[in-house]
């Protein structure tokens, strides 16, 4: 009898370049990436105080090697009234003060309708950067630092950016990750840093080690990052076999157009990159699950941007019902081509998984209406937002946005403009106008768009 778990592991990492798991959604894939790549700028500054001088932020070659703050001490103390471990704090009064402020850094995850009981659920904004951290879970009485929320889409993304052959682009993104995720030096980094050296989790990036041979004792070779994308170099004759899709080159250029973008502040670029990585992945999922079904991989699907039912949003919820049910396909007929035809009866859960990773990882990006219940594709403001920041190098007319960044770069129609891109849409014009304006208003919500006079409306970031 076959194990369904570990056969489905592989249909899913076959399928898809990498493991997409419900556990890692939304904003877990985001909090994966940078936790990866805060560990190897850790490990790589911890290796040259030792005369050591290999490159381990976003390394071309495997392994991939880092170092894995935990922060436990700190997610502990969220969810308890009690001292973690006495001693620590001058008093009651500072304990709860430090309990406040870590709250306060706090990132909430979209679809929880409360807030966990378990510190293992808890999690920091990961701003400034020593609040980033590593998943980790207790088992026995003991923390253990190792994949609970964390599955593989961070390190998918991870694989992405590090394969990129625009070797100067690659160059200059990990020279400003170096910047971006190096030690802040605030105050709320100088407390993190030291509410980490109480960690029960043994860190090299916490506890300074005396040698080299001591902090590789703690470091971390991602071997399910190492999986990833692994037929990315094979023979391009079977397309099911070739994981290179649009979105992974708008993953490396929009990366690189946040972590470059002049006047944006540390904090901006962080939350791009927490809106940004997410909806590249999800994408790239899509993608690669149409190709294994044979349909085109960049078919454009309808994103509705009203406050009210109409015509557009009824072509955005049938958009993505049949996005998740390609999803669902494109497992199911991947496990048949591997000689897996018993992994389509039964229990469902190897499936299902990677399908709930697409809805609520859109959702929590912004792309999606809702967690639950009567669902569809939407322009919500913060992901706007995030395009911008990741596609949009100066101000440019509306037109223009719509239909070059959205129509073609994203495949998203929700106007004339970027319906126009595409050879046929069942879609009265009057509708597409109606949802265009409703757009206008949700950029110009969060400050994208300047109108100028009645016929000029400009997109992008105001300096």
């Amino acid at each position: 009898m076959i194990n369904r778990s570990e056969r489905g592991r592989d249909v899913v990492q076959n399928t898809f370049g990498g493991a997409l798991y419900q556990q890692g959604r939304g904003f877990y894939s985001a909090l994966e990436f940078l936790a990866i790549v805060r560990g190897e700028v850790l490990l790589e500054r911890l290796e040259g105080a030792f005369g050591a001088s290999p490159v381990r932020v976003l390394p071309v070659a495997d392994p991939v090697v880092y170092l894995r703050p935990s922060h436990d001490h700190a997610r502990r103390l969220l969810v308890t009234d009690h001292d973690v471990r006495p001693g620590i704090f001058a008093g009651a009064d500072t304990r709860e003060a430090i309990k406040a402020l870590l709250r306060g850094i706090e990132i909430a995850v979209p679809g929880r309708r409360r807030t966990p009981d378990k510190w293992q659920l808890r999690h920091f904004f990961p701003y400034p950067a020593e609040a980033i951290h590593y998943d980790a879970v207790e088992r026995r009485n003991q923390v253990s630092v190792e994949r609970y929320q964390f599955r593989g889409a961070g390190g998918l993304a991870h694989k992405i950016l590090r394969t990129d052959p625009d070797e100067k682009r690659l160059a200059d993104v990990r020279s400003r990750f170096r910047q971006l995720l190096g030690d802040s030096g605030t105050a709320v980094g100088k407390l993190l840093t030291v509410l980490a050296k109480n960690d029960e989790a043994p860190c090299a990036g916490s506890r300074c080690p005396s040698s080299l041979e001591d902090a590789m004792a703690v470091a971390f070779r991602d071997e399910v990052e190492e999986k990833s994308l692994q037929s990315l170099q094979e023979d391009g004759s079977d397309p099911t076999r070739d994981r290179s899709t649009r979105w992974m080159h708008l993953l490396r250029s929009g990366v690189h157009r946040i972590l470059h973008r002049p006047h944006s502040s540390e904090f901006d670029r962080i939350d791009g990159l927490m809106h940004w990585v997410p909806w590249c992945v999800a994408q790239h999922q899509l993608a690669m699950a149409r190709r294994r079904i044979g349909t085109d991989e960049s078919a454009p699907i309808v994103f509705d941007a009203g406050h009210r039912s109409s015509p557009v949003r009824a072509i955005a919820r049938k958009h993505l019902g049949e996005a998740t049910a390609t999803i669902k396909e494109s497992l199911l007929r991947a496990a048949r081509q591997m000689g897996l035809p018993e992994l389509c009866k039964g229990n469902s859960s190897w499936w299902t998984g990677p399908r709930t990773f697409y809805t609520t990882t859109l959702y929590a990006v912004g792309a999606m209406n809702a967690h639950t219940g009567h669902r569809h594709f939407e322009l919500r403001p913060q992901f706007l937002q995030a395009v911008v920041h990741a596609l949009v190098d100066e101000p440019m007319p509306l037109e223009q946005f719509t239909g070059e960044i959205l129509g073609e770069q994203l495949r998203i129609i929700c106007d004339r403009e970027s319906a126009a891109r595409f050879a046929a849409v069942d879609l009265d014009g009057r509708h597409l106008q109606t949802n265009g304006e409703e757009l206008a208003g949700r950029l110009d919500e969060v400050g994208l768009l300047r109108a100028y006079s009645d016929s000029t409306r400009m997109v992008g970031v105001q300096e």
